[in-house]
Formats: structure tokens, C-alpha cells, sequence
């Protein structure tokens, strides 16, 4: 029989994470678009070059001072949270906005077009695969997660439009 608020905790734990790692790496895309000098310091990860298909890799958005930042907060909450897997899941988190990143540009979407899924979704997906993996969480809880994520996204992003903290409302 499962602890259910166990279960809960746990679950929210995760989603809290998630969500923590992913608000970062927007708050880092919205300072490197509103700050020059931290906008000439960041540099896409993918060096610029394109895919086989003469598409860009993954795009501007995916760069390396997001991966440090993931692995920096990936540290700090493996001295937060015993099981000391946060780290792999900060790295989850960011495989999911670079799988995300990737798709996009081979729909030749530019950044910023939403994209249902696999914006508000993409990390909680992978994220979510790799706790399942571990059996941090179950895979129902991970689908919950992610259909409030993106049910609540537009009125999330929206207010942060309005607050000219987004160039686009979703």
C-alpha cells in the first residue's frame, strides 16, 4: 500500500523542482534579452551550426550559460533534498528544453512561437522519464504534472506579459 501523503509530498517535491529549474532558465533567456553585457557573455550551445537538414541545431535559447546555471542549481539542491538526484533532474529539465528547442527549429518556428507540448511540457516530460526511471514518482503523477502545467501556463505567462517580464503572451 502506498503512503499517499508520501506519494503527495513527493510528487509536489518533484513538480516544485521542476518548475524551479525551468522559471531559472527563463528569468536567464529574459536577462540576456534586456541586459547586453550578459547577452554577448551567454552563447548557444550549439555553436550556431546546423542540423543535417541546414536548420540551426537547437536555436538561441539553449545556451551555455543555461546549462551552467541548471548544474549550479542541480548542486545546491542536492544539499537540500536527501536521494541526492536533483542534479540529474536539473540535467532532465534542460534535456527536455534542448529536445524542445530541437523540434522547433525543424518546424522552422522561431523562438518564442508556442508550441503545445512541447513549450510548458518538453521538461516535464523528460524530467518526469527519468523520475519515473528512478521511481522517484509515478508515471500518473508525472501526467497530472504535466497537464496542469501546460492547463495553468497561459494564465502564468500571461500575467508575466503584462508585466513585461515576456515579449509574448504564451
Amino acid at each position: 500500500m502506498v503512503n499517499m501523503e508520501s506519494w503527495i509530498f513527493t510528487s509536489l517535491w518533484f513538480v516544485l523542482w521542476c518548475w524551479t529549474v525551468n522559471l531559472s532558465l527563463n528569468a536567464l533567456g529574459y536577462a540576456t534579452l534586456r541586459f547586453a553585457w550578459l547577452r554577448t557573455r551567454d552563447r548557444a550551445l550549439d555553436g550556431r551550426e546546423a542540423f543535417f537538414d541546414h536548420k540551426r541545431f537547437l536555436g538561441d535559447s539553449t545556451t551555455w550559460g543555461g546549462l551552467i546555471l541548471v548544474a549550479i542549481l542541480g548542486l545546491i539542491g542536492m544539499n537540500i533534498w536527501p536521494g541526492r538526484y536533483l542534479l540529474l533532474l536539473s540535467f532532465s529539465v534542460y534535456a527536455g528544453h534542448a529536445l524542445g528547442s530541437f523540434i522547433k527549429r525543424r518546424l522552422e518556428l522561431p523562438r518564442g512561437a508556442y508550441l503545445p507540448f512541447v513549450d510548458h511540457g518538453d521538461y516535464l516530460i523528460t524530467a518526469g522519464a527519468v523520475a519515473c526511471a528512478l521511481g522517484i514518482v509515478s508515471g500518473w503523477s508525472i501526467v497530472f504534472w504535466i497537464f496542469f502545467t501546460i492547463a495553468t501556463t497561459p494564465l502564468v505567462t500571461s500575467a508575466a506579459f503584462y508585466l513585461h517580464l515576456r515579449r509574448a503572451p504564451l
